[in-house]
């Protein structure tokens, strides 16, 4: 008799080959973006830009912090957290070919392959996780939640920075 955890993890599994597969490659193809293209669909989508966003959501964030993003993709986050001065980042993507061509395009970032399912790292290792758009493809959302709960510092567990801008903009009123 399997139990949730089993069913969890064997949804995360098809759901890990989706993305490795010709879906995450034709995605990884529609959202490869610089800083300015970024910018201008996040005021497309949601009315300020991704580099307003981060800078709203890190600001207290010293840039020494040594950050982990999960789910990477093509480093398009990345791109924008150095141009705020951060320094040590990491990045893991579950799509090799994804990863070799953010290793490409980020070689100042350590890009490996892992998942938000699966991190490569240890508990305690980064002094920031964070995740952009990826927890909405992902059924095993609180086994996600569980894992990154074991990163803390600067007084928060993890966030997605949407949705904490959303939120927050939606409480204040602004549009």
């Amino acid at each position: 008799m399997s139990d949730h955890s089993d069913a969890g993890r064997a949804t995360a599994t098809k759901e890990a080959e989706v993305w490795r597969g010709q879906f995450g490659t034709k995605y990884s193809e529609r959202n490869l973006f610089n800083a300015a293209e970024l910018d201008r669909t996040y005021v497309g989508k949601y009315g300020l830009t991704r580099t307003a966003l981060n800078q709203s959501c890190l600001a207290d964030i010293p840039r020494s912090s040594s950050i982990l993003e999960v789910g990477c993709n093509l480093g398009n986050q990345l791109i924008l957290l150095k141009q705020m001065g951060f320094e040590n980042l990491t990045g893991i993507e579950i799509h090799s070919d994804i990863v070799k061509e953010a290793q490409s395009r980020v070689p100042w970032a350590h890009v490996s392959e892992g998942s938000a399912l699966n991190i490569p790292f240890g508990d305690a290792s980064f002094d920031l996780v964070f995740t952009s758009g990826l927890l909405i493809h992902i059924l095993g959302l609180m086994v996600s939640m569980t894992r990154f709960s074991s990163f803390r510092q600067f007084g928060r567990d993890w966030f997605t920075f949407a949705a904490a801008a959303m939120r927050n903009r939606s409480q204040s009123g602004e549009r």
